[in-house]
């Protein structure tokens, strides 16, 4: 069973933050939260999710994908919160991720406009807030890359290379999980010399 790809189709949310995936053969995977784990976290959302780009629930995750979708707390506002999608497995986030960056909101944006855009911070005359400035530092430190560049005009090797930093900066650190086989079924009962 090592080598078997599972192929998950329905994913549940738990009290203690954990996501647990559902195949239609009765196996279970838990991927599981962390919460005392501080530099780096372990197992966090975008890894739960098999969301590197930790992409919204809604039309477009949909459209690429999503099994599911969990809801949080808005850090901006308490009463509302922000819903992420859930992919079946990391290559289909990847790609739902990587498919989002080309989308007309995204691909004219210069590395160092595009982290105001992604966090939410759409308003040109809003100053930047802490968690831009540090997405930004951080996406600069990690790509390496010119930040007037725009996002247009990363291809092939430099555009994963790209999607690898956002990743880390949206925080993809795996943590613990869990895999619980279903029992062995009885798909048959052969009879032989009577018996």
């Amino acid at each position: 069973m090592a080598n078997k790809k599972y192929v998950w189709i329905k994913v549940e949310g738990n009290e203690d933050k954990s996501i647990t995936y559902h195949d239609e053969d009765g196996n279970k995977l838990t991927r599981y939260l962390d919460p005392k784990a501080k530099n780096p976290p372990r197992g966090t959302k975008s890894w739960r999710h098999q969301n590197p780009g930790n992409i919204n629930h809604g039309d477009f995750s949909r459209r690429h994908g999503e099994i599911g979708f969990a809801c949080y707390p808005s850090p901006y506002d308490p009463k509302k919160k922000i819903c992420f999608a859930i992919f079946p497995d990391y290559e289909t986030g990847r790609l739902a991720f990587a498919a989002l960056l080309r989308t007309e909101r995204f691909i004219d944006l210069t590395l160092n406009q595009f982290p105001r855009f992604y966090t939410g911070l759409l308003k040109d005359s809003l100053p930047d807030t802490n968690e831009v400035i540090e997405y930004r530092k951080n996406l600069r430190i990690i790509s390496k890359f010119d930040m007037e560049r725009k996002i247009r005009s990363f291809t092939g090797e430099e555009y994963e290379k790209l999607l690898d930093a956002i990743q880390r900066c949206e925080g993809w650190y795996p943590g613990d999980e869990k895999l619980e086989p279903a029992p062995d079924k009885i798909v048959g009962v052969k009879f032989l010399k009577h018996k």
